[in-house]
Protein backbone atom coordinates (compact mmCIF):
# COMPACT_ATOMS: atom_id res chain seq x y z
CA UNK A 1 0.00 0.00 0.00
CA UNK A 2 1.50 2.88 -0.73
CA UNK A 3 0.50 6.87 0.09
CA UNK A 4 1.31 9.26 -3.23
CA UNK A 5 1.29 12.91 -2.92
CA UNK A 6 2.11 14.27 -6.30
CA UNK A 7 2.03 11.37 -7.87
CA UNK A 8 5.49 10.00 -6.07
CA UNK A 9 5.16 7.47 -3.24
CA UNK A 10 5.63 9.31 0.02
CA UNK A 11 5.07 6.39 2.66
CA UNK A 12 4.68 2.76 1.89
CA UNK A 13 3.25 -0.49 4.11
CA UNK A 14 4.04 -3.78 2.91
CA UNK A 15 2.42 -7.15 4.30
CA UNK A 16 4.25 -10.16 6.41
CA UNK A 17 2.53 -12.84 3.77
CA UNK A 18 0.20 -13.48 7.09
CA UNK A 19 -3.45 -13.55 7.74
CA UNK A 20 -3.08 -11.53 10.80
CA UNK A 21 -3.43 -8.12 10.60
CA UNK A 22 -1.23 -5.37 11.96
CA UNK A 23 -1.36 -1.89 12.78
CA UNK A 24 1.00 0.19 10.28
CA UNK A 25 1.04 4.49 11.45
CA UNK A 26 2.57 6.92 8.68
CA UNK A 27 3.60 10.40 10.26
CA UNK A 28 2.17 13.10 7.60
CA UNK A 29 2.16 16.04 9.23
CA UNK A 30 4.71 17.36 6.70
CA UNK A 31 1.94 17.10 4.12
CA UNK A 32 -0.91 18.51 5.49
CA UNK A 33 -2.49 20.87 2.85
CA UNK A 34 -1.24 18.61 -0.18
CA UNK A 35 -3.88 16.33 -2.03
CA UNK A 36 -3.06 12.51 -1.96
CA UNK A 37 -4.02 9.39 -2.76
CA UNK A 38 -4.17 5.62 -1.21
CA UNK A 39 -2.86 3.26 -3.67
CA UNK A 40 -3.43 -0.42 -3.36
CA UNK A 41 -1.12 -2.99 -5.39
CA UNK A 42 -1.00 -6.62 -5.33
CA UNK A 43 1.64 -7.78 -8.28
CA UNK A 44 1.43 -11.53 -6.43
CA UNK A 45 0.81 -14.19 -8.91
CA UNK A 46 1.99 -17.58 -6.27
CA UNK A 47 0.07 -19.46 -4.30
CA UNK A 48 0.14 -16.58 -1.50
CA UNK A 49 -1.74 -13.30 -3.19
CA UNK A 50 -3.71 -10.97 -1.87
CA UNK A 51 -4.30 -7.84 -0.05
CA UNK A 52 -5.88 -7.30 3.41
CA UNK A 53 -6.61 -3.19 4.50
CA UNK A 54 -8.96 -3.09 6.82
CA UNK A 55 -9.51 0.52 8.66
CA UNK A 56 -7.62 3.89 7.48
CA UNK A 57 -7.52 6.71 10.38
CA UNK A 58 -6.97 9.87 9.96
CA UNK A 59 -5.80 11.54 13.00
CA UNK A 60 -3.07 13.07 14.73
CA UNK A 61 -2.80 10.88 17.07
CA UNK A 62 -0.04 7.92 16.68
CA UNK A 63 -2.31 4.73 17.41
CA UNK A 64 -5.26 6.48 17.23
CA UNK A 65 -6.76 2.89 16.93
CA UNK A 66 -5.63 1.42 19.93
CA UNK A 67 -1.80 1.20 19.59
CA UNK A 68 -1.03 -2.63 19.62
CA UNK A 69 -3.53 -4.63 18.05
CA UNK A 70 -6.61 -6.03 20.96
CA UNK A 71 -7.01 -9.46 20.30
CA UNK A 72 -9.06 -10.00 24.10
CA UNK A 73 -12.38 -12.57 24.14
CA UNK A 74 -13.89 -10.99 26.72
CA UNK A 75 -17.48 -9.71 28.37
CA UNK A 76 -17.47 -6.97 30.00
CA UNK A 77 -19.54 -4.56 31.89
CA UNK A 78 -19.85 -0.95 31.45
CA UNK A 79 -20.82 1.72 33.15
CA UNK A 80 -20.11 5.45 32.52
CA UNK A 81 -18.26 4.05 29.26
CA UNK A 82 -15.09 2.11 32.01
CA UNK A 83 -15.39 -1.29 32.24
CA UNK A 84 -15.86 -2.50 35.93
CA UNK A 85 -16.11 -5.94 35.11
CA UNK A 86 -14.84 -8.62 32.85
CA UNK A 87 -15.02 -12.49 32.30
CA UNK A 88 -12.85 -14.24 30.20
CA UNK A 89 -13.28 -18.05 29.39
CA UNK A 90 -11.21 -21.15 29.54
CA UNK A 91 -10.16 -21.80 25.47
CA UNK A 92 -12.77 -23.95 25.56
CA UNK A 93 -16.13 -24.79 24.09
CA UNK A 94 -17.56 -25.51 27.79
CA UNK A 95 -19.53 -22.48 29.36
CA UNK A 96 -18.20 -21.93 32.76
CA UNK A 97 -20.51 -19.65 34.76
CA UNK A 98 -19.27 -16.23 35.92
CA UNK A 99 -20.59 -14.51 38.55
CA UNK A 100 -20.31 -10.55 39.81
CA UNK A 101 -21.22 -8.68 42.38
CA UNK A 102 -23.03 -5.57 41.49
CA UNK A 103 -24.33 -4.49 44.54
CA UNK A 104 -22.13 -1.07 44.72
CA UNK A 105 -23.62 -0.38 41.03
CA UNK A 106 -27.64 -0.24 42.04
CA UNK A 107 -28.98 2.41 40.58
CA UNK A 108 -26.31 2.84 37.58
CA UNK A 109 -27.04 2.41 34.30
CA UNK A 110 -24.96 -0.71 32.56
CA UNK A 111 -23.90 -2.44 29.57
CA UNK A 112 -23.21 -5.85 28.39
CA UNK A 113 -20.34 -5.68 25.93
CA UNK A 114 -19.09 -8.78 24.16
CA UNK A 115 -16.02 -8.20 22.69
CA UNK A 116 -14.46 -10.94 19.67
CA UNK A 117 -11.12 -9.59 18.36
CA UNK A 118 -9.29 -12.69 18.22
CA UNK A 119 -7.48 -13.11 15.48
CA UNK A 120 -5.64 -16.74 16.30
CA UNK A 121 -7.08 -20.43 15.64
CA UNK A 122 -9.35 -19.67 18.98
CA UNK A 123 -11.40 -16.63 19.61
CA UNK A 124 -14.73 -17.02 19.48
CA UNK A 125 -17.66 -16.45 22.31
CA UNK A 126 -19.73 -17.82 23.89
CA UNK A 127 -22.52 -16.36 25.58
CA UNK A 128 -25.72 -18.67 26.87
CA UNK A 129 -27.42 -16.48 29.46
CA UNK A 130 -27.43 -13.11 31.39
CA UNK A 131 -29.59 -12.69 34.01
CA UNK A 132 -29.87 -10.62 37.46
CA UNK A 133 -30.15 -12.34 40.81
CA UNK A 134 -29.99 -11.43 44.35
CA UNK A 135 -27.78 -14.24 44.51
CA UNK A 136 -24.73 -16.01 42.88
CA UNK A 137 -25.24 -18.46 39.79
CA UNK A 138 -24.48 -22.19 41.20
Amino acid sequence: MNLLVNGQVVRTATGQNSSTMSNVNWDVHTLVGQKAQIQVIDHASGSWGHIMVDQIVFSSVPNAVGGEPDNQTTVNLVVNGQVVRTATGQNSERLAWTSWNVSDLVGQSAQIQVVDNGTGSWGHILLDQVTFEDIPAA
